[in-house]
């Protein structure tokens, strides 16, 4: 396709619904906004209903590293998708960094 929208095809139903139901696909640690497609879709005027981006956040206290714990503190600005590697291990750096997904 263009305008940096990509086609999927599954061989099965099941195969797209997992895709779609489980959770956010990273390629080379970008993560990919998926949806079904419609008829109605044109990539060349197309727009996203919604966005993922990282958030840092300095100087949070190691306990609050939980996947329950950044999702109630990143609750405001949109809904948790993923840790990054580093918070995922615990390894303590300058920040914690989450994907979210916004409106």
């Amino acid at each position: 396709m263009s305008h940096g929208f990509f086609i999927f095809r599954f061989t099965t139903v099941e195969d797209r619904d997992r895709v779609l139901l489980q959770g956010p696909c990273v390629l080379n640690d970008a993560v990919l906004a998926m949806g079904p497609w419609t008829l109605e879709f044109h990539p060349a005027v197309a727009s996203l209903p919604k966005c993922i981006v990282w958030l840092r956040l300095p100087d949070l206290p190691s306990t609050l590293w939980t996947p329950s714990a950044l999702s109630l503190i990143v609750s405001k600005a949109g809904s948790l998708i993923r840790l990054d590697e580093c918070t995922e291990l615990l390894v303590k750096g300058r920040y914690t960094r989450v994907a979210v997904e916004i409106d």
